[in-house]
């Protein structure tokens, strides 16, 4: 029995919903977390009302993934400090790794 070819392009249209709501939702995040750096730093010299205007610049795509990876970074980071066989320090460096990819370096 296949299903109704309106229902699958409804779901598959959520889907698509879902996931740009969610971009969305991480830029916005974004954006506001920048902002209040920028309001902490006072006169925007020192690099936030650059990064301000690069999150801006950006797609809620982009700050999307940028904020998949630093979740990543820190879950690396946490699984470093945890006490088992793990390499702490290649952890380490793969969070370094995961977090410039997210700042676009």
């Amino acid at each position: 029995m296949s299903m109704d070819p309106m229902y699958t392009d409804c779901l598959r249209e959520l889907e698509q919903v879902k996931a740009e709501r969610d971009a969305l939702a991480a830029h916005v995040e974004r954006l506001g977390t920048l902002w209040e750096a920028l309001l902490t730093a006072g006169d925007g010299r020192d690099g936030a009302a650059i990064d301000l205007q690069d999150a801006f610049d950006d797609t809620p795509e982009t700050s999307l993934a940028k904020l998949k990876a630093q979740w990543q970074a820190e879950a690396l980071e946490e699984l470093a400090n945890l006490p088992r066989k793990w390499w702490p320090g290649e952890l380490m460096i793969e969070a370094n790794r995961i977090r410039r990819q997210a700042e676009g370096e």
